[in-house]
């Protein structure tokens, strides 16, 4: 089941500017998780000041999502993605993972999306809309969508292990 919560009333256009500003610069410095899919940061982003106003948002809605408060491990990553760059023909994976233990949700933010493009679910694409967390169950099989925009898009990814 997918569940929304929109932070335009707490997050601003700020915050956002200067979480990209973060991403871009440990990308351009080759501060990137190379295993993964161009260019995607290393899963501990939420670690930087820039990004506690996304942390707490995506903690917030992983609390409501399944009606609990306690503190939990998250991993949080950002995916910055253009027309240009050049993706394997099969990106589709889901979030879930059994060595970290079976109770796992993921979320979706959107901190620039020219095109407003969605990620892209088996049955459906995400709507994308700015200053929202999606949270999902992370066994959904999902990928990025074949991105038509010149302008870089970056998406905020996260994991909440309970």
């Amino acid at each position: 089941m997918f569940k929304k919560y929109d932070y335009s009333h707490i997050i601003s256009s700020n915050d956002q500017k200067e979480a990209i500003s973060l991403v871009y610069n440990l990308i351009k410095t080759g501060n990137w998780c190379k295993s993964v899919p161009k260019f995607q940061t290393y899963s501990d982003i939420h670690k930087y000041s820039e990004l506690d106003i996304f942390k707490k948002t995506f903690l917030q809605s992983c609390y409501d999502y399944l009606n609990i408060n306690y503190n939990a491990k998250i991993l949080m990553w950002c995916y910055k993605d253009n027309i240009f760059n050049i993706k394997k023909k099969n990106l589709w994976h889901s979030h879930y993972d059994i060595s970290w233990g079976e109770n796992k949700i993921s979320g979706i933010y959107y901190l620039k999306n020219p095109l407003k493009e969605g990620t892209k679910f088996q049955n459906f694409t995400l709507e994308a809309n700015p200053y929202t967390w999606y949270i999902y169950p992370s066994n959904l099989l999902h990928r990025p969508p074949n991105t038509k925009s010149f302008v870089n898009r970056y998406t905020l990814a996260a994991d909440f292990y309970y």
